[in-house]
């Protein structure tokens, strides 16, 4: 994969998003999605493994009513290929109840999780919990999920696009990162 490619991608989202407050600031869906391909790029571990990607995106009490637009906006990614892996579909994962998160992950023929945003900490940390059982990646759209347990958030800082990075998460799900993508992530090491 050209690191250009992917570097342009990032800047492209930097621009496009703006100056903001980090605390509030959220990465448009849309290059929310265009990022986490580029990202997944990154994790050799998809190679290995056979059969197509589908991303489930986990809905809690706090993302509720997102469904559609997530949907609308992953959805777009169907057909583009990771790791010389196509992405097929996209489903949603009721989230709301952490007692079924685990078997609502497993029944949905995801292998890998998306966290929007302004999920709830105790979703995060439950289907960080499932996706190490499970061998998934989880990819999320904010710092706190990374912090909460994801092993990727995206973010905002400063204005700019940032992908940050739970290395203990990404490897407890089994991702295999490259050092590049390292490197250029901020990295939570705890």
């Amino acid at each position: 994969m050209p690191t250009r490619f992917f570097f342009a991608v990032v800047l492209c989202a930097c621009l496009a998003v703006g100056p903001v407050r980090a605390s509030e600031a959220e990465i448009p869906l849309d290059l929310q999605a265009a990022l986490i391909i580029k990202v997944l790029a990154f994790d050799q571990s998809l190679a290995q493994q056979d059969g197509n990607l589908v991303i489930g995106i986990v809905i809690d009490e706090s993302t509720a009513g997102r469904e559609s637009m997530l949907s609308w906006e992953f959805g777009r990614l169907s057909g583009q290929s990771v790791q010389q892996r196509t992405i097929t579909h996209v489903v949603v994962i009721d989230g709301s109840e952490s007692d079924g998160i685990g078997d609502n992950i497993a029944a949905s023929g995801a292998n890998v999780l998306f966290l929007p945003h302004s999920s709830k900490k105790e979703t995060v940390r439950e289907v960080a919990y499932q996706a190490t059982q499970l061998q998934l990646p989880t990819v999320a759209g904010s710092r706190e999920c990374a912090k909460a347990g994801a092993a990727i958030g995206l973010a905002i800082q400063e204005g700019r696009a940032s992908i940050v990075l739970n290395l203990r998460s990404s490897r407890k799900q089994g991702m295999q990162l490259t050092d590049e993508l390292i490197q250029m992530s901020q990295v939570i090491r705890r």
